[in-house]
């Protein structure tokens, strides 16, 4: 069964992909095992670290030397115990401290860390080099007492709370603070606010006017919710836009310059140097939901909706509609699985779209082949999932389902074979930077491929 977990997600998190190729972690159903890679063939195993049953463990970062950041959580809050992997299996650093969650920048972790009670909250930065605090600030030395949404860059973190967000420098200071519709919410309490924002590049953030699940969202009318574009440095408005947002995932294609996100009237897009509105796109079919579906990044900007229909309580994707960068529908695909899929990858020709369903009551998946140009629907190929990484590809063929193996091949951006290792279907799959290779059961065990090659 393949898990959901690209990219360090958290619940607090904005489900954002780059079309710019970022760093890519595919998993395959975690469960405990005593066994390591079947066997291996360029690569050799470095190191193995047993884990024990304290929780579930978490590969948060992996670096081009081999060491990785990881953490242990708990099931009911946060993290229990965080820390640094070196390349030759030793800590080099752990902490234990409840966490209620984290984020990554280029040097440091980001972590909100309980007090005593929910106003001693505090935001910390660590190094992620030798695990020591850096800075740290309480949250309601900047009026916040509840954190719930925030987004993070290299300088500061931004905090949607109530109706206000704020920005905040990790030392404390307090950059600069918007605030909507204060006479209302100061009136009536209402639910409305800034979405937590979007980080499009250093001189720019994108965030939403939203409002919460309440009757009382309906005595705002549409020109009150706004797409909007703000200074990181000033908090000053660059552009905005009329706009009413569904939902908290957004695609920025890189590429072609644009913002893509789910409305009320449909899939828009947006040129995010100016806010001009490219295109938009409603299906005249109905459906129970459509939206896009975040699994890849398709390297050509284009974007894939998925139209989920109910029977009886059972939800299930009907059709998968692909979309060119300039909105024109390049096709639509019919799918009577019974079950939502989602897209998991593409072949390194770009020729091939791999689409897994997970079946209701059932921890077994299944993958569906559709060709990319056309969205026809193929027989089996050569391998049952390929997804890309941020230096190349990873193919992974289901040797013997009978025993419960896959096997993944390692191949380079121009598609040289760096090795391939035998591994069993409920272990874990990473692949580094550095092409090391980590699997991951009931112990954590690394393989470093026996050709060198750049990252």
């Amino acid at each position: 069964m393949i898990s959901d977990r690209k990219s360090k997600l958290r619940s607090t998190l904005v489900k954002v992909f780059i079309i710019t190729v970022v760093l890519a972690i595919f998993t395959i159903g975690k469960t405990e095992s005593t066994l390591a890679a079947k066997s291996v063939d360029g690569y050799k195993q470095v190191w193995s670290m047993p884990l024990g049953n304290s929780g579930g463990f978490y590969m948060d970062e992996m670096f081009t030397d081999g060491s990785i950041l990881y953490s242990k959580r708990t099931f009911q809050r946060g993290f229990e115990e965080f820390g640094r992997v070196g390349p030759t299996g030793k800590i080099v650093w752990k902490r234990n401290n409840y966490i209620y969650s984290s984020s990554v920048t280029e040097n440091a972790i980001i972590a909100h860390t309980p007090g005593a009670d929910y106003q001693n909250d505090t935001i910390m930065m660590i190094d992620k080099k030798t695990g020591k605090t850096k800075s740290n600030f309480l949250l309601k030395s900047v009026g916040v007492n509840n954190l719930e949404n925030y987004t993070i860059d290299k300088q500061q973190i931004y905090i949607s709370d109530k109706n206000k967000l704020i920005a905040v420098r990790y030392g404390g200071k307090k950059a600069w603070e918007l605030t909507t519709h204060s006479e209302l919410y100061k009136a009536t309490k209402i639910p409305i606010g800034y979405q937590q924002p979007i980080i499009i590049n250093d001189n720019m953030i994108l965030t939403w006017i939203t409002c919460g699940f309440s009757e009382m969202c309906s005595w705002i009318g549409d020109d009150s919710y706004q797409l909007i574009a703000l200074s990181p440095k000033t908090g000053k408005v660059i552009w905005s836009v009329p706009e009413r947002v569904v939902g908290d995932y957004v695609t920025l294609n890189q590429k072609n310059g644009q913002i893509i996100l789910d409305s009320y009237d449909g899939t828009v897009a947006y040129r995010y140097s100016d806010g001009k509105k490219l295109w938009s796109y409603k299906p005249t079919k109905s459906s129970f939901s459509i939206g896009q579906d975040f699994g890849i990044e398709d390297p050509d900007g284009k974007i894939y909706l998925n139209v989920i229909n109910e029977n009886n309580g059972v939800y299930s994707t009907s059709r998968f509609i692909s979309l060119n960068a300039d909105g024109s529908v390049a096709w639509t695909t019919t799918f009577n699985a019974g079950a939502i899929l989602n897209l998991r990858g593409f072949s390194q020709d770009k020729k091939i779209l791999y689409f897994e369903s997970n079946l209701p009551y059932s921890n077994k998946s299944k993958f569906y082949l559709v060709d990319r140009g056309t969205g026809k629907k193929l027989s089996k190929g050569k391998y049952d999932l390929e997804y890309p990484i941020k230096n190349g590809h990873v193919s992974i063929e289901r040797t013997n389902s009978k025993n419960g193996f896959n096997r993944a091949t390692i191949r380079t951006a121009n598609g040289a074979k760096i090795g391939r290792i035998d591994y069993r279907e409920n272990e874990e799959i990473h692949v580094g930077p550095d092409y090391r290779v980590y699997i991951l059961s009931d112990k954590l065990t690394s393989f470093s491929p026996q050709t060198r090659q750049s990252p």
